[in-house]
């Protein structure tokens, strides 16, 4: 089966990426499949061990092999179908989505080893390394102008969704990316903060990054629309990371629970509402442009 399709079939899977896909076209969904498969698969590596030997010989290995598919040789399905999304880009962005490719694998494979990040500059930077690289090769791919204007809010959204929703995993393996100070703001210690069961409605450290998140996606779809004219990218963008945000910040109805993603009868009716809001309210926007 060709690779493409098989990277299409696992990113539908994820239902934050089909519903905000639904409305692309299927060669545009064909072009951000690979690259959602790829950044789950890599990102879920530091998230399997805390051995740091076994760490960086994965990395290692991705790193070989991205190199090999580079060049022609490589076998992987999924960097097999990333080579067949970029067909029909020039030489020049190719070289960019690889090395971009080559950089996200060497900033996970850095912070595996441990990152102090000491404030909340020090944590954008490494949410701008980290998610922006695939933000870019995103972007690349869609042909959407990836202006920093856009691109470090969704970058910043996305990390802070992703270490809310795997925060039990990260803590388990040793895995701490989140800014001291702001954790010292709320007279907090990091070992409080791993060790306490986190109440995403009621404590003020948890609600203060809700909010962070909340203005990164009004940042992001604002500056979206003065810079794009809202592609179909751009309501992929905003569809995707505004489901991203709501499935970190809302916890389980049973408080049993160790996962955000409790499946209940109502669930993919709810998400199909709240993508459809998302997608209704930038399209208003849209409309009011000049």
């Amino acid at each position: 089966m060709n690779p493409v399709h098989v990277a299409m079939r696992q990113a539908n899977t994820w239902d934050d990426f089909r519903l905000a896909a639904s409305h692309l076209h299927e060669a545009e969904r064909l072009r951000l499949a690979p690259v959602i498969c790829l950044s789950r698969r890599l990102e879920a590596i530091p998230r399997q061990s805390s051995e740091t030997d076994v760490l960086s010989k994965q990395f290692a290995w991705w790193l070989q092999t991205l190199n090999e598919t580079r060049k022609g040789s490589g076998q992987h399905p999924e960097l097999l179908a990333l080579a067949k999304a970029m067909e029909g880009l020039d030489p020049a962005a190719q070289d960019d989505v690889w090395n971009l490719m080559t950089r996200y694998v060497t900033v996970l494979s850095e912070a595996s080893e441990g990152c102090r990040l000491d404030d909340e500059k020090a944590w954008q930077a490494f949410a701008l390394k980290r998610q922006g690289c695939v933000l870019r090769v995103l972007a690349l791919l869609t042909g959407q102008p990836a202006h920093d204007a856009w691109l470090v809010p969704a970058a910043q959204l996305w990390t802070c969704a992703d270490l809310v929703l795997h925060f039990p995993e990260d803590a388990t393996h040793g895995l701490f990316l989140w800014p001291l100070d702001r954790i010292a703001a709320h007279q907090l210690t990091p070992e409080q903060l791993v060790k306490a069961e986190p109440n995403l409605a009621k404590d003020s450290y948890w609600l203060t990054w809700q909010a962070f998140a909340e203005k990164q996606l009004v940042t992001m779809q604002e500056a979206l629309l003065a810079h794009s004219v809202a592609t179909p990218f751009a309501e992929f963008l905003v569809v995707w990371c505004g489901l991203m945000l709501h499935e970190a910040f809302t916890p389980p109805l049973d408080p049993m629970l160790k996962h955000h993603q409790a499946e209940t009868p109502w669930r993919p009716w709810k998400q199909l509402f709240r993508a459809w809001r998302l997608r209704t309210r930038f399209r208003q926007l849209e409309r009011k442009l000049p």
